[in-house]
């Protein structure tokens, strides 16, 4: 019979698995092993997709993409998507004699077409200088968590990898 643990266990457990973003379950478990003796590593792995952890590192990377500030290509297919997935949920009982699920399907028709549309302008602006800052931002602020060594030296020569980012992507580098 697999051995119970406490409530603090399991938060515990939780705070280490997104402090390192889902990944390390070795270390986890070794450093909960510390109050809960010999804490098994796949314990972390069951207990994520048993309490959703990995929903809610999905969710804090969206708002620290919010945070750092999407493009408009990229906020602009998240909307569209969002509301894409709420519309396929309602499709999947289609009834063709309905009439409110007739409209329902071109409503969805339409949205599918913004999708890809979206997703075409996210794909085209993929390659700019706007995705590289933001991407760099993105990068820096978890450098900066793991290792504020690292992110000072990052910090350092940042401003030569943005110019040279800008330089790149004006076509005057390579």
């Amino acid at each position: 019979m697999p051995r119970k643990y406490e409530q603090d266990c399991v938060e515990e457990c939780k705070k280490l698995y997104l402090r390192y973003n889902g990944q390390h379950h070795e270390t986890i478990a070794k450093e909960l092993s510390k109050r809960w003796a010999k804490f098994p590593a796949d314990r972390v792995g069951a207990w994520a997709k048993k309490y959703g952890w990995d929903k809610l590192l999905l969710q804090r990377a969206e708002a620290e993409l919010e945070r750092v500030g999407w493009t408009n290509a990229q906020r602009a297919y998240n909307r569209v998507k969002k509301v894409v997935d709420r519309l396929e949920k309602k499709v999947e009982s289609f009834d063709e004699t309905d009439k409110e699920d007739v409209e329902l399907l071109k409503l969805f028709h339409n949205y599918c077409s913004l999708e890809i549309s979206a997703l075409q302008r996210l794909d085209a602006e993929r390659g700019s200088l706007e995705a590289f800052v933001a991407h760099w931002e993105w990068q820096m602020n978890i450098v900066a968590e793991i290792s504020p060594r690292a992110a000072k030296e990052l910090v350092a020569i940042s401003e030569e990898i943005l110019a040279r980012a800008q330089d790149y992507f004006s076509g005057k580098g390579s």
